[in-house]
C-alpha cells in the first residue's frame, strides 16, 4: 500500500508546548524488538491546524536512535513496515541537536 504513494500526508497543529516533532516509520522487527530500521524526518508543528507532506524520499535511516544512511528508503522498505508513530526528541533526524526542542 505504501509502495504506491510518494509520501505521507497528515493534519496536524501544536496547541501548546514543543513544536518540534519527527515523525516514524518502523520496519517489522522494529522498535522493541531491537533489531529492524526506523524512518524518521523532522517536522515543525504549525500554530494553526495544517496538513503536512512528508516525501518518502527525505525520510532518513536509524538504528537504536543513530542516522544509519542517506535519506530515501526503497520500494522493498517501504513493504516492510509495520508501524508508525509520531516523538519528540532533542535529537534532529540527521543526528544533530535540535535547536527547536523545549522541555515540558
Amino acid at each position: 500500500l505504501l509502495r504506491s504513494g510518494t509520501g505521507i500526508a497528515f493534519t496536524v497543529r501544536c496547541s501548546r508546548g514543543c513544536s518540534a516533532w519527527k515523525i516514524q516509520l518502523t520496519e517489522r522487527g522494529g522498535m522493541f524488538s531491537g533489531s529492524g530500521t526506523q524512518w524518521q524526518a523532522d517536522f515543525t508543528a504549525p500554530s494553526q491546524e495544517s496538513k503536512l507532506k512528508v516525501p518518502f524520499a527525505s525520510l532518513r535511516p536509524s538504528w537504536r536512535g543513530q542516522p544509519s544512511g542517506s535519506p530515501g528508503i526503497s520500494a522493498d522498505g517501504l513493504d516492510s513496515i509495520a508501524s508508525f508513530g509520531f516523538m519528540l526528541s532533542f535529537l534532529t533526524s540527521n543526528g544533530s541537536e535540535s535547536r527547536a526542542f523545549q522541555e515540558g
